[in-house]
């Protein structure tokens, strides 16, 4: 913790902001300082105060960003960094050390301990101990023994809580597993591993399971071993290395050995090379899985590496299932808020792993898969990519994380060529002198001996994030201003000049800033994609209401009658469709008796379009020994790869829905159809 006031509030609002790698909006300092809004200010001012006395820059702040301190005032700072570690966490953190101490049995661990530990009373100390117990799963608990405070129950359940802080990056548990001795050799141990099984982590899980494996090491060795598992550890490769290095410093078990090999396979990878008959089984369910999402996106986005990635990502999630591992997304509330409609698409999409599992994927889950869809949609021509890149893009996180990091970047600044994700050795290779880029992205912390700024960002890219990169693009002269951000910087600016210089004409210094920074904007309408529901997609002319058809060809034709009038698509477009149901038999029937019939764009499509058509008698498709039958057909004419997403989305909602969707198969008019798709777009937003 900084100390540069005998104010602790002082005190803890600096070491905040100087520990923050980015801003701290006004609701973080509230939340991390448990102060009001109006306690906050008063304390942002009496910090800016005592910056001054120490002829520092005062704290910045920008209104779309937040607060935060220059980079002289942060270097300056340094030296007064006080010793005392566990001093300068917040609520929140200080009851995870406090969890670890318990976990770890640290001798002695008393009342007046933890005061002088984390340098607070006594009463807050055991108002958080009663939460920390309210938080554990049985049987864990808090026990008091002759030795001090101590965490007993279920060891299983204690050891997936440090795996989860060592994932999450608690800088409290990191600060003392730095300390352990078999890091390096544990890091050694499992490059052999990879090398023997081509299964390769990423980074991220890569540090995670170095950590862990080092810190396991030494609670066997202090506590014990688990019991011997009644049905041992698999003799395989991983089992093998499993009990080898636990011989090489504790005594091992068969349970112990069980544990680690659950650990290992649980873990994200980053790629596999296994030819094992599970990862044969994985390839054809994602085959399956890709070509579902084929069929109700409107999008073949399939490839052998899509394929091959995906089964690589399943192959952990299998055994965490098997094994009853949970996994949490760090950012599921970003994604289902972003990504709302693309969830909803995967969902209908992984049905054939689930069924394989025997259960429904979980939210976390679901949104890894939804990351790997994502990147996919989003992705760049190869001809965009050059050998001279302007940013290098540094991510440590799984493949599909990465895909979609480097996706999300390419669409929204198409101007703007970065390298593919690199991983941190790939980046220390690099040779920046010779092939110098103007910014570095990371979404883990980096260091660079050179003048080039360094951009920390999240894995999954939040408005926040973009926000920060167009700041710092802008910055270097990577990106210039279009209208939809004219308005954000005059806003910036006028923060920055607050600080600064009184305003005699606000409005009129407002405008001036404006028409100045407009001058030079420019709008490219080609970049912004509609996002229309279903019910504006599929006006009521384009609804067909029929008794029958002669086959189901006709009942084809007739579906896409509206958008050939409209001249949405072209008569080629519909005989493509035909041609793909005689050859692949009826697979764009999605649920029975419902077809999405649908090609790619370079088929003959001219405006993205939507129709419907309802039959009271169905029509039969029949292919080899495949019969099905349809009554509705939606019919799709896409423009791009995601554009229609949202109104597919809704379509699966309807599908899903069997009140709504029974009210649409007893429909008599094109009215009363369109009035149950507008009911789809109300529902969301309830």
């Amino acid at each position: 913790m900084l100390n540069i006031s005998k104010k602790q509030q002082i005190n803890a609002l600096v070491s905040i902001l100087h520990r923050e790698t980015t801003y701290k909006s006004l609701s973080d300092l509230e939340n991390e300082l448990h102060l009001s809004r109006r306690s906050v200010f008063y304390w942002l001012k009496q910090l800016n105060n005592r910056l001054e006395k120490m002829d520092l820059d005062p704290v910045q702040h920008l209104i779309q960003g937040g607060y935060f301190l220059t980079k002289r005032t942060e270097k300056a700072l340094i030296k007064f960094t006080d010793a005392d570690y566990f001093s300068q966490l917040n609520g929140d953190e200080r009851r995870a050390a406090m969890t670890w101490l318990l976990i770890q049995h640290v001798p002695r661990l008393s009342l007046t301990d933890l005061c002088n530990r984390f340098s607070i009373s006594r009463n807050t100390v055991i108002r958080d101990l009663r939460m920390i117990n309210s938080a554990l799963p049985d049987p864990v608990c808090i026990e008091n023994t002759p030795h001090g405070k101590v965490l007993t129950g279920d060891e299983k359940l204690q050891r997936r809580w440090v795996y989860a802080q060592i994932l999450k990056r608690n800088p409290a548990v990191l600060h003392d597993l730095e300390k352990l001795p078999q890091l390096q050799e544990t890091e050694q141990a499992l490059y052999w591993l990879q090398q023997q099984t081509k299964n390769l982590y990423s980074e991220d899980s890569a540090k995670t399971l170095t950590c862990y494996i080092s810190w396991l090491l030494a609670r066997v060795s202090s506590l014990g071993p688990l019991p011997a598992d009644v049905q041992g550890c698999r003799t395989d490769t991983i089992g093998l290395w499993c009990r080898h290095l636990f011989h090489r410093y504790v005594k091992v078990t068969s349970g112990e050995a069980a544990h680690l090999r659950e650990v290992l396979l649980t873990a994200q990878l980053q790629s596999t090379g296994s030819q094992a008959p599970i990862m044969k089984r994985l390839v054809a369910l994602s085959r399956q899985v890709v070509n579902r999402f084929h069929i109700i996106s409107g999008v073949d986005i399939s490839s052998p590496g899509l394929i091959q990635s995906l089964a690589t990502h399943l192959l952990p999630t299998y055994y965490r299932f098997q094994y009853g591992v949970l996994y949490r997304y760090p950012n599921l509330s970003g994604i289902k808020t972003k990504y709302a409609y693309l969830t909803q698409l995967t969902k209908y999409a992984i049905y054939p792993f689930e069924k394989y599992i025997g259960k429904p994927l979980t939210d976390d889950e679901l949104a890894l898969i939804t990351v790997y869809f994502g990147g996919e949609l989003k992705k760049m021509p190869a001809s965009l990519i050059t050998s001279e890149p302007d940013v290098f893009l540094v991510c440590t996180s799984g493949i599909g994380t990465s895909r979609l990091l480097f996706q999300q970047l390419s669409v929204q600044y198409p101007e703007i060529i970065f390298t593919k994700p690199m991983s941190i050795k790939d980046f220390q290779a690099c040779h920046l002198t010779e092939q110098a880029p103007k910014a570095i992205i990371t979404t883990t912390p980096l260091e660079s001996d050179h003048d080039i700024p360094v951009i920390h960002v999240q894995p999954i890219l939040s408005d926040y994030d973009f926000h920060k990169l167009d700041l710092a693009f802008r910055k270097i002269g990577l990106l210039h201003l279009n209208k939809k951000s004219v308005q954000n910087t005059v806003k910036d600016i006028l923060n920055i000049v607050f600080d600064y210089a009184r305003i005699e004409d606000f409005n009129g210094l407002t405008k001036s800033l404006t028409n100045y920074l407009a001058a030079d904007a420019k709008v490219d309408s080609s970049t912004v994609l509609p996002n229309l529901s279903i019910s504006e997609l599929i006006p009521l002319s384009n609804i067909k209401i029929i008794d029958k058809v002669n086959d189901w060809k006709d009942a084809v034709y007739q579906s896409f009658e509206p958008l050939i009038v409209h001249q949405d698509v072209g008569l080629r477009y519909v005989r493509k469709i035909i041609e793909l149901t005689e050859q692949k038999g009826p697979y764009m029937v999605v649920q029975d008796p419902v077809m999405l019939a649908h090609a790619t764009q370079q088929e003959g499509v001219n405006n993205l379009a939507m129709s419907l058509l309802l039959l009271h008698h169905s029509a039969i498709i029949q292919h080899s020994n495949v019969q099905k039958e349809i009554k509705v057909i939606f019919c799709l004419a896409p423009i791009d790869n995601v554009s229609h997403v949202k109104a597919l989305s809704q379509l699966l909602n309807l599908l899903q829905n069997n009140e709504l969707y029974e009210q649409l198969m007893d429909a008599d008019t094109p009215r009363e159809a369109h009035l149950i798709l507008e009911k789809l777009g109300k529902a969301e937003k309830v």
